[in-house]
């Protein structure tokens, strides 16, 4: 079976009767059925290491009421979703040296594994941050075109091979960057729930002062 056919395969997951240890999730109201395309209640997958970032986007997103689970592994955020599907994550990578070749082809690797695997678990339509964190502000411009090639290539077979409508935006937050205002653009990232451009990365200076939609408005103004 083909990866594509092994994906489609996939879409509509059984969900555990019961929620998944690995997991953990903000305090949220009752539990409601799958709802109509565009009218689902915000909830939000928070994925990757936990580090002050990690927990800085959790955190402000419980504390605006947000529906928001936190798992290292994708696998733990199916299970404690149940039949209600996201209509946001925020996924944090960190990115080891880039000087060869082979480490930026595997760092592209991965994030198109995790991608896909996402996409079972979302409502429609869905937004997806990409937080991403170089270890060497040398390596930027290099880790800055893996992932730009590859969420870009991911929302166009979202959009054209699966039916999904998705939103990809990364940000790269390489260097020192106060979390606390990551955390905030995420909330209003998912608070807003407006089309964006999708398949942009941007750095972490452009969204210092504003908006992530405003950033990327502000793309196609000048």
């Amino acid at each position: 079976m083909s990866e594509a056919s092994t994906l489609l395969a996939s879409v509509e997951p059984e969900w555990p009767d019961t929620e998944s240890v690995d997991g953990e999730r903000s305090d949220v109201s009752s539990r409601v059925a799958r709802t109509d395309y565009g009218t689902a209640p915000n909830r939000i997958l928070v994925l990757g290491d936990a580090d002050t970032t990690f927990d800085a986007v959790f955190g402000e997103l419980a504390n605006h009421g947000v529906d928001a689970v936190r798992a290292h592994e994708i696998s733990a955020c199916a299970a404690s979703l149940h039949a209600n599907k996201a209509t946001g994550v925020v996924l944090t990578i960190d990115a080891a040296s880039l000087a060869e070749r082979s480490a930026r082809k595997e760092l592209a690797r991965s994030l198109t594994g995790t991608l896909h695997k996402l996409l079972p678990l979302l409502a429609q339509p869905a937004q997806v941050l990409v937080l991403a964190r170089g270890t060497d502000e040398t390596q930027k411009s290099r880790m800055d075109k893996e992932i730009q090639s590859v969420i870009g290539k991911i929302s166009r077979q979202a959009t054209n091979e699966y039916g999904v409508n998705l939103t990809i935006t990364a940000v790269d937050i390489t260097g020192n960057v106060d979390t606390t205002v990551i955390a905030r653009r995420a909330v209003e990232l998912f608070d807003a729930r407006e089309e964006v451009t999708t398949g942009e990365l941007l750095d972490y200076t452009e969204i210092e002062n504003q908006s992530i939609g405003c950033a990327l408005a502000l793309r196609f103004v000048y």
